[in-house]
């Protein structure tokens, strides 16, 4: 199999997958409307909405297996360089996806909206917090005899060359945390919160967020934390950027204090 072809049936399947979602975002919207007038039991809509997240990350899981086979079989001299690229692209791909589906036809759900002065202070200070409880948490582990290893990605990007090392950080530090809080606190948020609530909203998005990072364990625990206080943030500023600020400099702290001991 040739990379270009490779490369051409990726871009077929990612198309049909964003157009795919974006009807059946529009199809559920439908559905929803008709709904609205009729009384339906919450643990049916929790079921609903839950499916729908399901599907999204049905399609993470299963891209970003894909293209990693790809990566490791097709393109083994490029080693960690492509399947470093493999994973971030399809996950951004099928982040994208789901959100198109929750969004539906209401882009407003985003939240997008410009947050006040003190919600970006907030999301400023949220993030040595965030490290700071991480520090905490590793040290505990590292005394329990159980030291923590780095986040894959991040450990894979110690060993790039300085370009793609970069390329790497601003993917992960900017481009992820933003596709991630246009998926959670965005577009997800904005379907769950008026089926269940904000708090259940709050608490069900944020312990998905944690299991998102299942690849790596011992960080769910404060990742499902800091996926709590992100969805507070959305809530009470009604945007997701005092989030995703918060998010983007804990990231991006990470990766330079791994970097700096590589």
């Amino acid at each position: 199999m040739t990379a270009a072809l490779v490369i051409g049936a990726a871009l077929v399947a990612t198309l049909a997958l964003l157009a795919g979602a974006s009807w059946f975002g529009r199809r559920l919207d439908r559905v929803e409307a008709d709904l609205a007038g009729a009384p339906v039991p919450l643990r049916s809509r929790l079921g609903w909405l839950l499916s729908t997240a399901a599907s999204g990350a049905a399609a993470a899981f299963g891209l970003a297996g894909a293209c990693s086979w790809v990566a490791v079989t097709h393109f083994a001299d490029l080693h960690d360089t492509a399947l470093l690229a493999a994973m971030v692209v399809a996950t951004g791909v099928a982040e994208l996806a789901a959100v198109l589906v929750l969004v539906g036809g209401r882009p407003s759900r985003l939240a997008l909206a410009r947050p006040g002065l003190r919600w970006v202070a907030y999301g400023v200070v949220g993030a040595p917090l965030i490290l700071g409880m991480s520090a905490g948490w590793e040290a505990l582990l590292s005394a329990l005899g159980e030291p923590p290893e780095p986040q894959d990605v991040i450990r894979v990007l110690g060993g790039l060359t300085p370009l793609t090392k970069a390329a790497g950080a601003l993917s992960i530090g900017v481009v992820a945390p933003l596709l991630e809080e246009v998926l959670f606190r965005g577009a997800w948020f904005a379907r769950l919160e008026p089926q269940i609530g904000p708090q259940r909203t709050i608490v069900l998005t944020g312990l998905c967020f944690g299991l998102l990072h299942m690849s790596s364990p011992w960080a769910v625990p404060i990742l499902a934390t800091m996926g709590l206080g992100l969805g507070w943030l959305r809530a009470r500023s009604g945007s997701i950027w005092p989030g995703f600020l918060l998010h983007a400099l804990n990231n991006t702290i990470a990766i330079v204090l791994v970097l700096s001991e590589s």
